[in-house]
């Protein structure tokens, strides 16, 4: 599926794009610097089924989303799985 990124260039910029195309999804790029109303205009046509940004970004530019928000400044370090146990 798609999903939108909405962060600045840096390297959770370059994480994130890789995480979705190795799962197989489609990129959107959202440039949260195109001015408050205009990215909340993109993030509102394009009705994206997931949204990565940082957290206080999705709550400023897109508090109404009806998409998965994923705040990459609240992932927690420890993996959601533990294998070979």
């Amino acid at each position: 599926g798609r999903a939108g990124i909405m962060l600045r260039n840096s390297p959770a910029h370059v994480a994130a794009l890789l995480g979705v195309l190795s799962g197989g999804g489609t990129v959107v790029v959202i440039n949260p610097s195109r001015g408050d109303d205009r990215t909340r205009g993109d993030i509102e046509k394009l009705q994206l089924p997931i949204l990565i940004g940082l957290a206080d970004d999705i709550a400023t530019l897109a508090p109404d989303t009806t998409a998965t928000t994923v705040a990459i400044d609240h992932l927690d370090d420890a993996p959601a799985v533990i294998l070979g146990r």
